[in-house]
């Protein structure tokens, strides 16, 4: 490749200012060798030393959020070419490029969830080579010529996924069997609303605050979050997780395995207990965390919609508009959410149901009631001692 080609590639008109700006000067040399190799090299470097950083910049994106912009940036600038596009800058990047991207995508009949996505790591990249703000929001779509419906995600959910005492029961007592670190982390998810990764990383011993749990490990982002410890239940799970587990520093799922092993793991247990969709149980593991979230709305006197006469709370004050708010922000918070609306993702549309025969909602409300405690079957159980585990080969 000629030297004059070498220059095209790197633009000096755009790198060289971009580079003095946004780039620490010990990078420098290392960035004018990948702007002269073409956009998917400059890429390559963005996602190693820029675009792996979260957004409030305390620290790194989890290895997922790193392959999620990689898939979707490579792509776009593939689709660029064949769409009329000759770019061999990533700084050039402008409006219009933006534009017919998302018109290929609405044309392609992308899911609007799948378009929201893309946005978003599009206005992360335009942010990071010094364009922010070109990347509208959705709700700001029209501003590009483009209705704001195929983006627009629902956060309402339309199926119920909650799992039902007997199902919890059944798994539960069918996983300790299995293996007794597994065994806890089913547990922790039903009585604590943990996300599966928050279950198979949590370090009890660590974590334990007393009132509450602070996790910071496989948290959504790699947010810190506090889960509260508020029942006798909560404190007796947390206790016996902590029993089971008697190194401060190890993991309920156990240190010795690295973390792609440690998911393979996860998967093959939940296979063989049958919470799979296909399997035996029928419900995938994420929904005991749908269960406490619906469980929780409820005892605070919410409407959980999707449930249907189930889910109307019969235990609990009526609440007018402000003090549902209030509850489903706790929840959200509980469940390590900031918005109030991600809580209609678990509960169908918040509104409120009119009670029409108040003998059958108490009867449906009844057999769906959460159960308080441990199960029988669960408590009486001994834990497995705790067998060798080999030490990681380092």
């Amino acid at each position: 490749m000629s030297n004059a080609k070498h220059n095209r590639n790197a633009d000096p008109n755009k790198f060289e200012p971009w580079l003095h700006r946004f780039v620490p000067p010990r990078l420098h040399a290392e960035a004018r060798r990948a702007w002269r190799q073409g956009p998917h090299a400059q890429l390559a470097w963005l996602l190693m030393h820029m675009l792996n950083l979260r957004d409030d910049g305390t620290g790194l994106v989890s290895i997922k959020t790193k392959a999620n912009r990689s898939q979707i940036l490579h792509q776009a600038f593939s689709q660029l070419p064949k769409l009329g596009f000759k770019i061999a800058n990533i700084l050039s990047f402008n409006q219009k490029h933006l534009v017919a991207l998302i018109a290929l995508w609405a044309a392609e009949e992308q899911e609007p969830s799948t378009i929201a996505i893309r946005r978003s790591v599009l206005s992360v990249f335009t942010k990071v080579i010094g364009k922010g703000g070109m990347v509208p929001g959705v709700k700001d779509f029209d501003k590009l010529g483009f209705s704001s419906s195929i983006a627009k995600r629902t956060t309402v959910a339309l199926e119920d996924r909650s799992w039902t005492d007997a199902q919890y029961i059944e798994a539960s007592k069918a996983a300790h069997l299995l293996d007794y670190r597994y065994g806890h982390i089913v547990d922790v998810m039903w009585f604590l609303g943990l996300r599966g990764k928050e279950g198979y990383m949590l370090e009890p011993n660590l974590a334990d605050c007393g009132t509450h749990l602070h996790l910071t490990k496989g948290t959504k982002n790699g947010r810190p979050r506090n889960v509260p410890i508020d029942t006798p239940e909560k404190r007796q799970l947390i206790d016996r997780c902590k029993a089971v587990v008697p190194d401060v520093t190890d993991s309920i799922s156990g240190k010795f395995r690295g973390l792609k092993e440690t998911v393979n793991w996860y998967k093959e247990k939940n296979e063989l207990i049958g919470a799979t969709l296909a399997g035996k149980i029928g419900k995938q593991p994420h929904g005991l965390r749908h269960t406490f979230a619906q469980n929780e709305l409820m005892k605070r006197g919410v409407t959980v919609t999707v449930k249907g006469a189930a889910g109307i709370p019969v235990d609990a004050p009526p609440l007018n508009s402000a003090g549902r708010k209030v509850a489903r922000l706790e929840v959200a918070e509980a469940m390590g959410h900031s918005r109030v609306s991600v809580t209609g993702a678990y509960a169908g549309s918040l509104r409120t149901i009119p009670v029409k025969n108040a003998d059958q909602n108490v009867e449906a409300a009844a057999s769906n009631a959460p159960i308080e405690s441990l199960p029988a079957t669960v408590q009486d159980l001994t834990p497995q001692s705790p067998k060798e585990e080999p030490t990681p080969d380092e």
